[in-house]
């Protein structure tokens, strides 16, 4: 299971009373930990035998369906995801009610959190242009660009970036951005500024894009 992964429980009420019943309500929720949760869609009968007539036949089994979209929230928890279906029959039509018993099953879904990022550093010069084969002069500016991608399914605060860099001048950050991914799979980014080269906060799935530029010096040269 990953971030917006969709759970889709299916639900079956048999009628095992040897009567037939009516006004069966089916009750379904879902937690994690102490917290309650909201079921993204259903439960939604899909299938009767008898057309929906209303009536649960002897031996007659009805379907249910119902789902839930997991977010970054519940894998930033990490409990289990327990959803618990409660099913209870309030008037028969040929037995009484206090012959029947309700009936609640759960099932539970285990999270494995992940957290990790992958980074990724390319070298150009100020206009975007390769870096020449034959090298820098003194007074160009190289843009360094960060891919910072946060690989695993939680979010993950204060990311310092630190580069080592051999130069003999200053290496400043200039920008960066932030793609996200949405629930329905649409990316969005956005400009987030740079300050001390730190991400305050990213989230899974999510891509900060950095810069920081520096300009060569005369004893960058003679270094070599």
């Amino acid at each position: 299971v990953d971030d917006f992964d969709v759970l889709t429980y299916t639900i079956e009420i048999k009628n095992e009373s040897g009567s037939p019943l009516s006004n069966i309500t089916l009750t379904d929720s879902i937690a994690q930990g102490a917290a309650d949760l909201s079921l993204s869609g259903g439960p939604t009968l899909v299938a009767t035998p008898n057309s929906n007539d209303g009536i649960l036949s002897d031996a007659e089994t009805w379907q249910y369906t119902a789902t839930y979209q997991t977010t970054e929230d519940n894998f930033q928890d990490g409990n289990d995801i327990v959803n618990s279906v409660y099913a209870n029959v309030t008037s028969t039509i040929a037995t009484t009610a206090t012959q029947l018993q309700t009936t609640e099953v759960t099932a539970t879904t285990t999270l494995t959190v992940i957290g990790d990022v992958t980074v990724e550093k390319t070298p150009t010069l100020k206009n975007g242009d390769p870096i020449p084969t034959d090298g820098v002069t003194v007074g160009q500016t190289v843009t360094y660009t960060y891919i910072i991608t946060n690989t695993g399914n939680y979010e993950i605060d204060n990311i310092a970036i630190v580069d080592t860099h051999l130069g003999t001048g200053d290496l400043v950050f200039q920008s960066c951005s932030i793609t996200e991914t949405t629930a329905n799979g649409t990316t969005v980014t956005s400009d987030v500024g740079f300050v001390s080269s730190e991400i305050a906060l990213l989230g899974a799935k999510d891509v900060a894009t950095c810069t920081a530029d520096y300009v060569v010096t005369q004893a960058d040269i003679d270094n070599q």
